[in-house]
């Protein structure tokens, strides 16, 4: 489950709940020519390895589905494996790799 913090002129801000207890959060830049970006996507360490981090992607990319994106692009850390596997089982591939960050887009 998630719930909307608030918005801003740049992003809009969300937690993700489980068990009515915060234990991740993501921002959302709103579509520009389709794409959204989905940012700052953390789930707690306790948490992790659980299947949850699976379910905060979903509630991302269904939040982007609702802004009518046609695109949905995120950074991931070259080195967070465990993120980058979760997100492309979503789909995502990479088109902008660095030694550091690498860019990542699905096409909904």
């Amino acid at each position: 489950m998630i719930k909307k913090l608030g918005t801003d002129q740049n992003y809009r801000y969300y937690n993700f709940l489980h068990r009515g207890q915060i234990i991740g959060k993501f921002q959302i830049q709103p579509p520009e020519n389709g794409l959204v970006s989905i940012w700052s996507v953390e789930l707690d360490e306790k948490f992790r390895g659980k299947g949850l981090g699976k379910k905060l992607v979903k509630e991302a990319l269904d939040v982007c589905r609702k802004m009518k994106a046609t695109r949905v692009g995120l950074t991931c850390m070259t080195e967070n494996k465990r993120a980058r596997h979760i997100y492309e089982l979503f789909g995502f591939t990479i088109t902008k790799p660095d030694s550091y960050n690498q860019w990542m887009e699905l096409v909904l």
